[in-house]
This record gives C-alpha cells, sequence and structure tokens, in this order.
C-alpha cells in the first residue's frame, strides 16, 4: 500500500471516530427534531355517516285497516326513504302537542325507528334537539309533522314545503304485500295494537351459512399501532389472544372476533347521541367494516350510579343482520359494541354470512296459526306478555358449527324483552332469545 493511500485511510478513521465521540457524548436528536415514526392507517370500507346509520320501519296506511311496510333491508327501502326524509327536513321548530290524529281515515306514514336519534342526525337543523322514536304524517292534518320523543311525549312541527312526496311514495307501496292491524280480531294470546300481520305468507328456503372472512393481519394491525409489542397466545381451543398488555384480541377459529380494553372505561366526558353514532361508524371502520348486511338494532345509554356522576355515560350498540330480504337471528348478535369517549370497551362480531338455498322456497305457516301455537308457550291460567311484533327471519341454532343451515322462521317480540323463534314450516319451537 503506498503512502497516499495510508493517509486517506487514516484520515477517514479519524473523522469517523469524531462523529461516533460525539454521538456518545451528546446523544440522540431530541423528540422534537426527530422524525416521528410513520404508521400507516388500516380501515375497513367507507365511513358511514349518521343519516344513514339510524333507518326506520316504515307504515303507509292506505285504505282502512290495510297497511304496506317497508324495512331498511327490502329492496326498494331506498327509494321510499327519501320522500320521508324530505318530509324532516322540511320541518320547522317543534312544540308539544297532544296526539296525532291516528285513528281518522285517510293517508297515513307512520315511520318507527329502532333507537332514539335527535332530527338533527338526518340535517333538519331548524329542530329541537329532542330524540324521536316516531314520526307520522297525516292527510288530515297535511301542514304538520308529529314527533314522539323515547318517553312518549309529542311534538308537532309546521312544514315550511308542500308535502308532495308523501303522494308520490303511496302510489309506489301500493304494489307491495299488504298487512292488517289486529285491533278488531282475538287471539289467544295478548297482541299489541300496533301488530300487524301479512295477508299472504312469504315464501322462503333454508340456506347454507358461512363465517365471514376478515383479513386477520389487517385487524391486528388497525387495533396494534405498534405490533412488536403485541405478543401471541394460543389457547387449548384453538382461539388465538393479540395482546399489548392493556387490549387485547381474541380470534376463535369459526369467525368469532372479540376485542377488550378495560382502561377504556370509565368516560371522562358525556356523549351526545349524534356523536355517539359518529362514535359508532369509526369504532366500526377501525374493527372490520360496516358491512351493507349490518342494520342498528338498539342503541342504549347506560348511566353510571349517582356516587359515581365523576364517571360519565358508556354506550352499548347491537347490530341485527339481514339477508335475502330478511333478518339472520342467532343466540348472539353478529356485531355489538360498548364504548365511553375514551374508546371500546368491548366489540363482539360473529357475522354470518348467507348463500345459497338447499330446498325449494315454499310459504311459511299462516300468521294466525302461529299465534295459535305461540299462546301454548305459557300455561292457561298463567298470565302472557304482549306480543309486540311477529317477522320472518332466518334463523341460526348454532353460528359455530359448519356447515350452518340458516332455517326460515318466525320471531315472536314480546313486550317482557323476550324473543321466541317458531319454525316457519311446522310451529315447532326452537329458541328464546
Amino acid at each position: 500500500m503506498n503512502e497516499r493511500t495510508k493517509d486517506f485511510t487514516l484520515l477517514a478513521l479519524i473523522l469517523t471516530s469524531f462523529v461516533l465521540t460525539a454521538r456518545v457524548l451528546f446523544g440522540q436528536p431530541t423528540l422534537e427534531t426527530a422524525k416521528p415514526p410513520a404508521y400507516e392507517q388500516l380501515t375497513f370500507g367507507e365511513l358511514k355517516p349518521p343519516a344513514e346509520q339510524v333507518l326506520p320501519e316504515l307504515r303507509l296506511r292506505l285504505e282502512e285497516n290495510t297497511w304496506r311496510l317497508l324495512l331498511p333491508w327490502n329492496s326498494q327501502y331506498q327509494e321510499a326513504w327519501g320522500p320521508v326524509l324530505h318530509l324532516l327536513l322540511a320541518a320547522g321548530p317543534a312544540e308539544k302537542a297532544g296526539v296525532p290524529p291516528l285513528e281518522e281515515e285517510g293517508l297515513l306514514l307512520d315511520a318507527r325507528f329502532p333507537a332514539p336519534v335527535p332530527p338533527a342526525a338526518y340535517g333538519a337543523q331548524r329542530m329541537e334537539n329532542q330524540e324521536m322514536d316516531r314520526l307520522v304524517w297525516h292527510a288530515a292534518d297535511p301542514e304538520h309533522l308529529w314527533l314522539r320523543e323515547a318517553g312518549g311525549s309529542w311534538w308537532k312541527s309546521r312544514l315550511w314545503s308542500q308535502p308532495g312526496p308523501v303522494e308520490a311514495l303511496a302510489g309506489k307501496m301500493s304494489g307491495l304485500p299488504a298487512y292488517v292491524d289486529c285491533r278488531e280480531q282475538s287471539f289467544r294470546l295478548p297482541v299489541s295494537e300496533d301488530l300487524l300481520l301479512p295477508l299472504v305468507s312469504p315464501r322462503m328456503a333454508p340456506r347454507l351459512a358461512a363465517k365471514e372472512q376478515l383479513p386477520l393481519e389487517k385487524l391486528v394491525r388497525s387495533i396494534f399501532v405498534d405490533t412488536a409489542l403485541v405478543r401471541l397466545i394460543e389457547e387449548r381451543d384453538g382461539a388465538r389472544i393479540y395482546t399489548d398488555g392493556q387490549k387485547g384480541l381474541r380470534v376463535f377459529d369459526y369467525g368469532e372476533v372479540e376485542f377488550t380494553s378495560p382502561h377504556s372505561e370509565p368516560g371522562s366526558q358525556a356523549i351526545k347521541p349524534a356523536n355517539a353514532l359518529r362514535r359508532t361508524a369509526q369504532f366500526l371502520q377501525l374493527l372490520g367494516g360496516w358491512t351493507e348486511t349490518l342494520y342498528i338494532d338498539s342503541l342504549r345509554r347506560e348511566e353510571s350510579p349517582a356516587y359515581l356522576r365523576r364517571q360519565w355515560d358508556s354506550y352499548t350498540v347491537r347490530f341485527l343482520s339481514a339477508q335475502h330480504g330478511y333478518p339472520v337471528l342467532a343466540p348472539r348478535p353478529p356485531v355489538s359494541l360498548r364504548f365511553t369517549d375514551r374508546g371500546v370497551i368491548y366489540y363482539n362480531r360473529q357475522l354470518r354470512l348467507l348463500g345459497e338455498e338447499t330446498e325449494y322456497a315454499r310459504p311459511l305457516m299462516d300468521p294466525t296459526e302461529v299465534l295459535s301455537v305461540a299462546a301454548r308457550l305459557w300455561p292457561e291460567e298463567g298470565k302472557k306478555p304482549e306480543l309486540q311484533a311477529l317477522t320472518p327471519v332466518y334463523y341460526l341454532r348454532d353460528p359455530a358449527t359448519y356447515p350452518a343451515v340458516a332455517t326460515p322462521a318466525w320471531a315472536l317480540r314480546f313486550d317482557d324483552g323476550r324473543t321466541a323463534v317458531l319454525h316457519g314450516f311446522t310451529g315447532t319451537f326452537l329458541a328464546w332469545l
């Protein structure tokens, strides 16, 4: 090696020594000047706006005692929901009133929400922030819109524009299957005055059911920002647990996903219902997505006890899955979520997707026969609860089995909070939910 090469090598070693010595003495750059790590924002699907989260059951009375019914999962629902939303946006400030003229003859629109929601969530900014669970418009009083609070009080609002879309809605819904109310009928079972029975039983067939295929790696990275801190624990039953010591994700082989984060409880701030809906959509976007088959079934605020008033309330949201025009019932809801302003406390997801039919479709048992069978669920001398709703559904007895088959059934919801499921073709009792 010549002398010039030796000089350059020695100079490089001296400069490297200076750099390394400086880093030892003065350390790394401060956090203020260091470049923050880049994390990828992982989401599942689009963020559902509040106006599309809580959709009501639409009832339209065209003739005396004859109704048309549309549910959010029916194919013609979006076309019918537009005129109803037009009424809500055209309503002015509301005032407390008596009861709307429900008994009078004429065209009647009755929208029933699955959870109390403020009109502002749909863009009705001129109205107060009271939470409504029912909306009524009657041709006998076409200039007003009636809203019912969750507590039962009615509010009356004057419309700023003519309700022309309601007449157009009547023409669109006239071709739908007809329903009748039960006010003038007698059964062996107490029934609500609001109960509607179809004049013609729907045709259904059993369907195969498969588990939802969520990308597990993406879900783990969405929940845990730094996956280097995550430990994997495999249980004897085949379930896998991912945890960083503060929150945990459990994944079962049959498709169930369970997430817990106890440090999110208790809450530190109160959440208004409209904000609770926004947070629900945000959480679902990070935890698997709000698919087109999921609908809010209930939104309940859980109040803290009086002696814990420094701890704010939490919200519990339960979802309903509806596919091929009918709800899908199982022992547990497909998605349930509990959260505070600090984040998710508990999340469970076990969504099943219905596939092809296993038999030919045929009519379900007549609704009046279903009521007669349901009356046998209680002793003759015992007090029977009041029937609130009778709905055709698909029932999954055990979602963990494979392959699972969804059975056509009738779901009877009573005022004691329970739902009885009867086989759609034979009337055999299947389960209490």
